[in-house]
């Protein structure tokens, strides 16, 4: 059985005390950003190269959701959603940018992606396989998630049409932070004025 990414050796030594280099976040820091933290950058590789995007996601377990919702799209299939179907490996970054550069700090998420495209949502009967029924399962989930994470949710489709889900199985964690006043900055405060900021992603 594979360990949790939350609790792998190699997130540690934290930074505890005063300025220092190339250290790592310590698991909790970890733990609440994969939480609460609103948006990341996803890159993802296909046949035209490198593709960034950010995106919102919610975590359930070892799995980070994020959804092609009901925002404006351009027509066809996301670019994102093509390569995770051709490159299933991808990542995401989260990070904090400050003029004070003792405040700066990034955590890279390793996964294995995967498209989600659940038959229905909230599951009714009749469902007709039991596989059917766990991918149902698990989208739902995945959606109440986000509903509860994202209150912009209230107004825009969780999924657009046809309703699909990137899952993001968590594989690994690297990270840094420029001082132990880096890791006390990762607070409530920050989510809720990068939250307001999150609209157009």
């Amino acid at each position: 059985m594979r360990r949790s990414a939350t609790n792998r050796p190699d997130r540690d030594p934290a930074c505890t005390r005063g300025p220092c280099a190339h250290v790592k976040l310590p698991s909790d820091t970890i733990d609440r950003l994969l939480d609460s933290w609103p948006v990341a950058r996803l890159a993802t590789t296909g046949p035209a190269g490198p593709h960034i995007v950010p995106v919102v996601f919610a975590r359930l377990a070892d799995v980070l959701w994020s959804p092609i919702d009901g925002k404006p799209k351009r027509g066809g299939q996301l670019m994102r959603v093509m390569n995770v179907l051709q490159q299933p490996r991808a990542a995401l970054l989260i990070d904090e940018w400050d003029s004070d550069w003792s405040l700066l700090w990034w955590l890279r998420i390793d996964v294995v992606a995967s498209v989600a495209t659940p038959i229905t949502l909230p599951i009714t009967p009749p469902i007709t396989t039991p596989r059917a029924a766990d991918r149902d399962a698990d989208a739902a989930a995945a959606v109440a998630a986000l509903e509860a994470k994202y209150p912009q949710y209230q107004h825009v489709p969780v999924l657009g049409e046809p309703p699909t889900l990137l899952r993001l199985a968590i594989e690994n964690t690297q990270s840094w932070c420029a001082s132990a006043a880096a890791i006390s900055s990762i607070g409530p405060q920050h989510r809720g004025t990068v939250l307001a900021s999150i609209r157009d992603y």
